[in-house]
């Protein structure tokens, strides 16, 4: 219920806008189980038809390009991510 209420937040808040791009910074707890992963998932794919150009994620824990990896499968947007210390 978490993620919907994030995503629905991420969504409003583009609402409007013609572009925009999605950034989201990660802490080391970090961590989706494998239904969360999958809702994520899906509303990345969703994405574009919102208005979005682009993602950008700053990697902070060792989990995060598995999530990344599952993500880039499904979208069809520019995806970036770095690494952070």
């Amino acid at each position: 219920e978490g993620i919907k209420n994030n995503w629905e937040q991420i969504l409003k808040g583009a609402s409007g806008l013609d572009r925009w791009i999605l950034w989201a910074d990660t802490d080391k707890s970090f961590a989706l189980t494998p239904e969360s992963l999958e809702k994520v998932v899906s509303f990345a794919a969703s994405l574009e038809e919102h208005g979005c150009i682009a993602i950008v994620f700053t990697v902070s824990n060792p989990v995060m390009p598995y999530y990344i990896s599952k993500m880039k499968a499904v979208i069809g947007i520019p995806f970036f991510s770095s690494e952070s210390g």
